[in-house]
């Protein structure tokens, strides 16, 4: 589905007594447009299911049949993400006649910021939906994609005439920042948190520090910041980084818990942010 190629848009030619017991027969017409540039050709379904075949080569080798939206002749909405932070959306008009919204087909771009009012309704929708995405894809406990996009297809108006949207694809296989580059900051500030750190914050490390502190916290509990962090704690880390010396944050589980005593062991000492109480792991 990379930038269109592979992806078909299939209506059938009339032909409703082809279509016997909700089946429809091989031999019946189809009217097909591939989204990569728009161009047109008419197969018989049968053909067509044979020529769908090279898709389903290799690993992984799936067709996926979703429902037409009409609508899509208005383009669509790209969210643009790292991490769990939208960076802009963007429009693609498909062009005129045409219903490929990729830049191949000679659709038309044009960037919003994720503030735009144009947006805010499909936003605010969005963002209260983000921490269900990963389970409702059966990836529960997994974080988000470091760079993705939610690409949204119009769907109908409802009644007090506001439009709607449907998720087409969520994609994380073929979008970066090669053009972007001033961005690599967010994406290694979402890698560290992913990776239960936060840093966004915390100063750099001295390059010969005069000893080296563990700060330690757990997850969970109602004393965090977004970051996953006590507010006091990386301020508190950051004193000690400006006095010379190394401050590094870990997260404290069960399961860490050889980890944890070797940073410990392997340091001066350690500063405890945690609450007595449950923790998470």
């Amino acid at each position: 589905g990379s930038q269109g190629e592979g992806i078909w848009i299939c209506e059938l030619k009339g032909q409703e007594d082809k279509i016997v017991d909700g089946v429809l027969q091989d031999d019946a017409v189809i009217s097909l447009c591939e989204a990569y540039d728009n161009h047109r050709e008419e197969k018989k379904l049968g053909e067509f299911m044979k020529f769908c075949e090279q898709y389903l080569v290799g690993e992984g080798g799936q067709l996926v049949d979703q429902k037409f939206l009409p609508r899509i002749v208005e383009g669509e909405v790209r969210v643009f993400m790292i991490g769990d932070k939208p960076i802009e959306l963007i429009h693609k008009k498909p062009a005129e006649g045409g219903l490929s919204a990729t830049m191949s087909s000679g659709a038309i771009y044009t960037k919003y910021s994720p503030t735009d009012k144009k947006y805010q309704p499909l936003m605010k929708k969005f963002m209260m939906d983000m921490p269900s995405i990963m389970d409702a894809l059966d990836l529960k406990g997994q974080p988000l994609p470091l760079i993705w996009t939610a690409d949204f297809i119009y769907g109908p108006k409802d009644k007090d005439g506001n439009d709607t949207y449907f998720v087409g694809e969520f994609n994380c296989s073929c979008v970066g920042i090669k053009k972007q580059l001033d961005l690599a900051v967010n994406v290694a500030q979402a890698a560290i948190q992913a990776c239960g750190g936060s840093c966004a914050r915390l100063l750099p490390q001295p390059v010969a520090p005069r000893g080296k502190i563990i700060l330690l916290e757990c997850k969970g509990g109602v004393d965090k910041e977004k970051d996953g962090h006590r507010k006091d704690s990386i301020p508190i880390a950051n004193a000690v980084i400006e006095a010379g010396w190394s401050c590094i944050p870990m997260f404290y589980s069960d399961a860490d818990y050889k980890k944890v005593e070797a940073a410990i062991l392997d340091s001066a000492g350690y500063i405890c942010r945690i609450n007595p109480g449950s923790y998470e792991g």
